[in-house]
Parts: structure tokens; sequence; C-alpha cells
């Protein structure tokens, strides 16, 4: 699939393209439909599906205005969180591209949110920690937890293990996939 379909798609933006079949009415994808075929032409070149690899600033945009932005910034910078100028590497690995590393990570970040069970209150999360302390997994996965940040921007940020380094850890954004990534990991071996 075309990626710049798939994302516009997940965010839920119409794609303007003629649905051929649609006689006697001529259509567009977004339910835009007209009895004259140059008036489905003009719409359609009045209204180009943009290309998010091209502009990774449209993918901002569509992602600040979704409820989930919060967990998506924060994922940005942690995958990024072993350089040393996160602002300057956000704008090098993701702003400056025009590859598409920025929609194809926005693309990612949706797909896995609608796949993985929602934890939204802080019983849930607890009941994850929980299960860990039962499965005697609670130290080595705090351990796994302060190496990912170790010698990085944010270990300085959140080199406070009551406040900061918790706060950061309690985050579901960042909690869950932390989770996720230990238990793959003690699997592989």
């Amino acid at each position: 699939m075309d990626l710049n379909r798939e994302f516009a798609e997940l965010v839920g933006i119409p794609r303007h393209e003629d649905t051929i079949a649609n006689l006697p009415d001529y259509g567009c994808l977004c339910g835009f439909t007209n009895s004259l075929r140059w008036v489905l032409e003009k719409h359609i070149l009045e209204n180009p599906n943009l290309d998010y690899a091209a502009d990774p600033r449209l993918v901002l945009r569509e992602m600040a205005k979704r409820e989930d932005w919060p967990e998506f910034s924060e994922r940005l910078f942690w995958y990024i969180a072993d350089k040393t100028e996160i602002i300057e590497n956000f704008c090098e690995v993701f702003i400056l591209d025009t590859t598409g590393k920025l929609r194809d990570a926005a693309i990612k970040f949706m797909k896995e949110v609608k796949d993985e069970p929602t934890i939204n209150d802080w019983q849930s999360l607890g009941d994850l920690k929980n299960k860990l302390v039962e499965t005697h997994q609670w130290y080595d996965f705090y351990l796994f937890a302060r190496g990912k940040i170790r010698n990085s921007e944010l270990d300085q940020i959140y080199n406070s293990y009551e406040t900061g380094f918790v706060n950061w850890l309690i985050n579901p954004a960042i909690f869950i996939p932390l989770v996720d990534e230990f238990l793959k990991e003690i699997k592989d071996g």
C-alpha cells in the first residue's frame, strides 16, 4: 500500500481520486460527486493528495490534532534518546528528512496504539507492575529501564529515582512499550 495513503487513512484524511464506476455521477473517494466529469477532475486537481514524506510538518500537524499526541511525541524523543542533543537530532532525524521517517514512525505508532491493550487508569498500570513483581521480574525490569536511559540526555533529566525516573517510567506511553521490550528480550534470551 502507498504509505502516504495509509497515513491519510489512519488519521482520517480523505483521499482525492476518481472512483471511476459511479455513473451516472462521477465520484471522488472523499465523497464528492458530480454529473459532469470535468467538475470532478477540477475537484481532484484543486485538492491534491499530500506527500507526507516530502514535508514532515504535515505529519506533525495531523498527529498534533490527536488525543494521543503526547504519547507519540514522547516515543519520537525516546527513539533518539541515546543522542546527546535531543532537539537538534529530532530535527535532523525527522524534520529535515524527506524520505518519510516521520510519516513511517507515525504509521507504526498508530498501528501499535490500535493493537495494544488500553491501560488508561492507575489500577491497570499497577496490575501490570504487580505481575512483574509476582513473577520476580520487577528488579530486572527496573535495571532494564534504567539501562535504557543511562548515559543519555534523559539520564541527566531523570537522574533521581524518587522523582524524575519514576515519574518518567510510570507514564503508560513509556512503561507499556518498555515492559513489552523487556519481556521480548527475556523470551529471546
